[in-house]
Protein backbone atom coordinates (compact mmCIF):
# COMPACT_ATOMS: atom_id res chain seq x y z
CA UNK A 1 0.00 0.00 0.00
CA UNK A 2 1.10 3.45 -0.82
CA UNK A 3 1.81 6.37 1.25
CA UNK A 4 -0.62 9.18 0.32
CA UNK A 5 1.81 11.61 1.82
CA UNK A 6 4.05 14.22 -1.01
CA UNK A 7 7.36 13.72 -2.15
CA UNK A 8 9.53 14.49 0.41
CA UNK A 9 7.57 12.95 3.32
CA UNK A 10 9.20 13.51 6.83
CA UNK A 11 9.51 10.28 8.72
CA UNK A 12 8.69 12.36 12.06
CA UNK A 13 4.70 12.21 11.82
CA UNK A 14 3.41 15.33 13.13
CA UNK A 15 0.04 15.76 14.89
CA UNK A 16 -2.59 17.68 13.36
CA UNK A 17 -2.09 20.73 16.06
CA UNK A 18 1.52 20.72 14.54
CA UNK A 19 0.44 20.85 11.10
CA UNK A 20 -1.63 23.96 11.57
CA UNK A 21 0.93 25.62 13.43
CA UNK A 22 3.49 24.47 10.72
CA UNK A 23 0.88 25.50 8.03
CA UNK A 24 0.63 29.37 9.14
CA UNK A 25 4.08 29.50 9.67
CA UNK A 26 5.15 28.29 6.47
CA UNK A 27 2.72 30.58 4.83
CA UNK A 28 3.30 34.08 6.57
CA UNK A 29 7.11 32.87 5.65
CA UNK A 30 6.05 32.81 2.31
CA UNK A 31 7.54 29.14 1.95
CA UNK A 32 5.33 27.19 -0.66
CA UNK A 33 7.77 24.72 -1.50
CA UNK A 34 8.53 23.67 2.35
CA UNK A 35 4.44 24.04 2.70
CA UNK A 36 4.21 21.95 -0.55
CA UNK A 37 6.02 18.90 0.95
CA UNK A 38 5.25 19.07 4.54
CA UNK A 39 1.64 20.18 4.91
CA UNK A 40 -1.00 17.99 3.21
CA UNK A 41 -1.45 14.51 1.73
CA UNK A 42 -0.96 14.89 -1.75
CA UNK A 43 -5.21 13.25 -1.84
CA UNK A 44 -5.88 15.72 1.25
CA UNK A 45 -9.08 18.46 1.06
CA UNK A 46 -8.99 22.27 1.82
CA UNK A 47 -12.67 23.08 2.64
CA UNK A 48 -13.67 26.24 2.45
CA UNK A 49 -17.73 26.04 3.61
CA UNK A 50 -18.31 30.17 3.15
CA UNK A 51 -16.31 30.41 -0.36
CA UNK A 52 -19.45 30.13 -2.31
CA UNK A 53 -20.93 33.28 -1.01
CA UNK A 54 -17.52 35.21 -1.99
CA UNK A 55 -17.15 33.19 -5.51
CA UNK A 56 -14.81 31.17 -4.40
CA UNK A 57 -14.32 26.96 -4.29
CA UNK A 58 -16.04 25.26 -1.67
CA UNK A 59 -13.29 23.12 -1.88
CA UNK A 60 -9.61 22.32 -2.91
CA UNK A 61 -9.20 18.53 -3.65
CA UNK A 62 -5.66 17.53 -4.25
CA UNK A 63 -2.15 18.77 -3.48
CA UNK A 64 -1.70 21.03 -6.61
CA UNK A 65 -5.09 22.99 -6.13
CA UNK A 66 -4.38 23.84 -2.46
CA UNK A 67 -0.59 25.13 -3.82
CA UNK A 68 -2.03 27.53 -6.69
CA UNK A 69 -4.40 28.62 -3.93
CA UNK A 70 -1.73 29.44 -1.43
CA UNK A 71 0.10 31.04 -3.99
CA UNK A 72 -2.06 33.62 -5.36
CA UNK A 73 -2.71 34.11 -1.49
CA UNK A 74 1.25 35.00 -0.80
CA UNK A 75 1.64 36.72 -4.43
CA UNK A 76 -1.60 38.80 -3.89
CA UNK A 77 -0.52 40.14 -0.57
CA UNK A 78 2.20 41.89 1.53
CA UNK A 79 3.34 42.48 5.14
CA UNK A 80 1.24 39.16 5.88
CA UNK A 81 1.19 38.80 10.02
CA UNK A 82 -0.80 35.95 11.26
CA UNK A 83 -0.92 35.49 15.17
CA UNK A 84 -0.50 32.37 16.93
CA UNK A 85 -3.21 29.91 16.84
CA UNK A 86 -5.24 28.78 19.59
CA UNK A 87 -4.89 24.85 19.21
CA UNK A 88 -8.10 22.69 21.04
CA UNK A 89 -6.46 19.35 20.38
CA UNK A 90 -9.52 16.73 19.89
CA UNK A 91 -6.47 13.99 19.19
CA UNK A 92 -3.08 13.38 18.08
CA UNK A 93 -4.96 13.62 14.68
CA UNK A 94 -7.48 16.11 14.89
CA UNK A 95 -7.43 19.27 16.63
CA UNK A 96 -9.43 22.76 15.79
CA UNK A 97 -7.43 26.56 16.21
CA UNK A 98 -8.46 29.99 15.66
CA UNK A 99 -5.78 32.41 14.13
CA UNK A 100 -6.40 35.91 12.70
CA UNK A 101 -4.29 37.09 9.79
CA UNK A 102 -3.31 41.04 8.53
CA UNK A 103 -1.90 42.18 5.33
CA UNK A 104 -1.80 44.61 2.45
CA UNK A 105 -4.26 43.46 -0.73
CA UNK A 106 -1.72 44.21 -3.49
CA UNK A 107 -4.16 44.73 -6.38
CA UNK A 108 -6.80 46.86 -4.02
CA UNK A 109 -3.88 48.54 -1.69
CA UNK A 110 -6.73 47.56 1.05
CA UNK A 111 -5.73 45.72 4.65
CA UNK A 112 -7.13 42.27 4.63
CA UNK A 113 -8.33 41.64 8.25
CA UNK A 114 -9.09 37.92 8.55
CA UNK A 115 -10.16 35.82 11.45
CA UNK A 116 -9.81 31.94 10.56
CA UNK A 117 -11.69 29.07 12.61
CA UNK A 118 -10.22 25.87 10.89
CA UNK A 119 -10.58 21.80 11.85
CA UNK A 120 -7.66 19.87 10.88
CA UNK A 121 -7.25 16.20 10.30
CA UNK A 122 -4.06 13.96 9.91
CA UNK A 123 -3.07 10.62 8.86
CA UNK A 124 0.46 9.78 8.63
CA UNK A 125 2.10 13.24 9.61
CA UNK A 126 0.07 15.50 6.77
CA UNK A 127 -3.27 16.98 6.57
CA UNK A 128 -6.07 14.88 4.90
CA UNK A 129 -8.68 17.24 5.68
CA UNK A 130 -8.49 21.35 6.64
CA UNK A 131 -12.13 22.80 6.56
CA UNK A 132 -11.53 26.32 7.14
CA UNK A 133 -14.12 28.89 8.28
CA UNK A 134 -13.86 32.92 7.59
CA UNK A 135 -15.97 35.97 6.90
CA UNK A 136 -16.42 36.36 3.24
CA UNK A 137 -17.86 39.77 3.84
CA UNK A 138 -14.61 41.19 5.14
CA UNK A 139 -12.51 38.79 1.89
CA UNK A 140 -14.86 40.58 -1.06
CA UNK A 141 -14.27 44.06 0.61
CA UNK A 142 -10.65 43.88 0.46
CA UNK A 143 -10.19 41.78 -2.50
CA UNK A 144 -13.30 43.27 -3.99
CA UNK A 145 -15.00 40.32 -5.03
CA UNK A 146 -18.70 40.10 -5.75
CA UNK A 147 -20.84 37.01 -5.69
CA UNK A 148 -21.14 37.17 -9.07
CA UNK A 149 -17.18 37.31 -9.68
CA UNK A 150 -15.40 34.57 -9.40
CA UNK A 151 -12.19 34.65 -7.28
CA UNK A 152 -8.72 33.69 -9.05
CA UNK A 153 -8.55 30.48 -6.88
CA UNK A 154 -11.10 28.17 -8.78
Amino acid sequence: MSSPVGAAADPVHLSAAELINEHVNLIAQGDVARWRSSIFAVNGVWELPYGASCGMPTKLIGLDAMVEAVELFINGCEGMQFTRPKVTVVSPSEAFAEYEVTCKVLATQKTYHQNYIVYAKAEQGRLILLREYFDSVRLMEAFQYTRTMHSPIN
